[in-house]
């Protein structure tokens, strides 16, 4: 799993509980952008509604005291998916539409706005700028603000050869950018590809990658279920003796 540090808990978990031993290595990290213009332009507001694509999103712009507690929110908030929506409420937003865990849901389960209505949409400077133009042709006036910036990670050498030895039972892809980033690499042929949603599985696609299974929603207990029938189509069962769902070997305890 190449997930950022501190999204990996809770996937590993669910791993666990179906007896897999799921190991962590980032391929990115992120860099926030100062978004205090935008928190001010919401607080006046200047927009009719508010975009937020993902939990990095809601990170970067929920800093520093905002939203205040006792503060109005005059701004409709639609997230991308349920755990954007639970980081949205929990930094104190109140948030009116869940989508169904992608950008290309997000802009078509919004709703038609009013003429004229702004959208504040930050996001990552390296998003799909094709959901702000779905929601232009939809008849949103689109800011597209750079919230965060990926940084790469580049995976250790060891990584890499466990990859291409299978040494691993499969690879967890949580984005279309973890997985061009995970998969220059060569696998070997026994090493299962597991991707979070449609885009993610595209982007595996497109280098040659196609996933073994895609999860049927953008949760963790989906994405371990989907880890789970990966492994489980390989007739000759995965590589070693404990399937590894991630790009990174266990770490040794030092006393």
């Amino acid at each position: 799993m190449a997930r950022p540090d501190g999204r990996a808990d809770a996937l590993l978990r669910a791993l666990a509980d179906r007896g897999l031993e799921g190991v962590h290595h980032p391929v990115t990290a992120f860099e926030h952008s100062d978004l205090t213009d935008l928190r001010r332009a919401l607080d006046a507001g200047a927009y009719d509604a508010l975009a937020l694509t993902s939990r990095t999103t809601v990170e970067a712009l929920c800093t520093g005291g905002w939203p205040a507690r006792s503060g109005r929110q005059d701004f409709t908030v639609a997230a991308v998916g349920p755990g954007t929506a639970d980081a949205a409420r929990a930094a104190g937003l109140r948030v009116d539409l869940v989508a169904s865990g992608s950008g290309e849901a997000l802009v078509r389960e919004l709703p038609a706005p009013a003429p004229g209505a702004r959208l504040a949409l930050p996001a990552s400077s390296a998003a799909d700028p094709a959901h702000a133009e779905g929601l232009r042709e939809a008849g949103w006036a689109v800011d597209r603000i750079v919230a965060y910036r990926p940084v790469p990670r580049p995976l250790p050498d060891s990584v890499i050869a466990d990859l291409a030895d299978g040494a691993v039972g499969a690879v967890v892809l949580t984005s279309p950018m973890i997985a061009r980033a995970v998969l220059q690499h060569p696998l070997a042929a026994g090493v299962r590809v597991v991707a979070i949603g449609e885009p993610t599985r595209a982007a595996a696609e497109s280098v040659g990658h196609p996933p073994d299974a895609i999860a049927a929603d953008p949760t963790d207990t989906a994405l371990a279920d989907a880890t789970v029938r990966a492994l489980s189509s390989d007739p000759a069962g995965p590589t070693g003796p404990t399937p590894l769902t991630a790009t990174d070997p266990p770490h040794r305890e030092e006393h």
